[in-house]
């Protein structure tokens, strides 16, 4: 009976496609049309803005939580265009950013992760959520065909439903040292949502193999303690 369970959970894990362990988990969101800009001195005063027209498209690859950035590099690719009253704006984010002075930065990827409100994790002046996609990396921005800046650090954040839903794209929110912008910091929303795929098959398999797992140890240890009485009658 043990040999039988132990042949079926190595016939698991042996069918699960790569994808789900060394690949990563992929994930993809889209937001395009108006949005808004927030202006003044407080960036996450989203009743002070102003419109602007723009697309928006993330694609990740998470390569999942590790001791060190080394293991595995988490793959982003973000695109940003929009039009503001001051101008217009490229937005590339290619590199992840794989740790920062002040906030975890999940090396450059996480998907569901706790934030703001009292996690300890992000500005208090946000409410406590759990982005479907956040994306630390860094930016090179353009503004009217130029490049303002080469390397910034920069973060996206998805989500499907409130607070905070739609996209959200946050650069120098906190230094404000952003140069040619109106406030020195860029913090663009979209909050409708053109597009979002999460990893559920991925993960759903991974769940599957962990469930697996606990049923063979479960049934390995009953049959170890099911052995001991037989060990002191045959004494």
């Amino acid at each position: 009976m043990i040999g039988r369970l132990v042949l079926a959970l190595l016939l698991i894990m042996f069918a699960v496609p790569n994808t789900a362990f060394a690949d990563g988990s992929p994930a993809e969101a889209a937001a395009s049309g108006a949005g808004i800009m927030v202006v003044g001195p407080d960036p996450y005063n989203f009743e002070s803005n102003e419109p602007i027209d723009g697309t928006i498209t993330i694609k990740v690859k998470d390569k999942g939580d590790r001791q060190s950035p080394l293991q595995n590099i988490d793959e982003v690719d973000v695109k940003a265009q929009f039009s503001a009253p001051d101008g217009d704006y490229e937005v590339t984010i290619k590199e992840p950013l794989l740790g920062h002075e002040k906030q975890p930065t999940w090396f450059g990827v996480g998907l569901d992760k706790k934030m703001h409100g009292n996690t300890n994790t992000g500005t208090r002046k946000l409410p406590k959520m759990e982005p479907d996609i956040t994306v630390w990396g860094w930016a090179e921005i353009l503004k009217n065909g130029e490049i303002i800046h080469r390397k910034v650090p920069a973060q996206v954040k998805v989500k499907k439903d409130e607070p905070l839903k739609g996209v959200t794209l946050e650069i120098e929110t906190e230094k404000k040292s952003l140069a040619d912008t109106p406030d020195g910091y860029l913090e663009i929303r979209w909050d409708e949502l053109d597009q979002l795929a999460l990893p559920v098959k991925q993960e759903r398999m991974k769940q599957i193999i962990a469930f697996a797992g606990l049923i063979f140890l479960n049934v390995w240890f009953g049959w170890l303690a099911s052995q001991e009485p037989k060990k002191h009658t045959s004494a």
